[in-house]
């Protein structure tokens, strides 16, 4: 693929990658150990926000895939 073709496509990849790394450096953050050493355990909740981050970075490919086949 050639720059004239990835221009149109760079804003939703960009969007893609920031929402991947800030959503894996907050999964990081919240099974750190604490100050006093102790690990957190998982919460009811954890079950629900951990895939959540899986499914929306597939709809975000599932999106920048689309765009990439519609012509322009």
């Amino acid at each position: 693929m050639n720059a004239e073709k990835l221009r149109p496509l760079l804003p939703i990849i960009l969007v893609i990658v920031c929402f991947l790394v800030v959503y894996s450096f907050w999964i990081v953050s919240l099974f750190k150990p604490r100050k006093d050493g102790s690990q957190r355990r998982w919460r009811s909740k954890d079950w629900v926000w951990v895939p959540l981050a899986g499914v929306t970075g597939v709809l975000l490919l599932a999106l920048w895939w689309h765009m990439r086949l519609v012509p322009q």
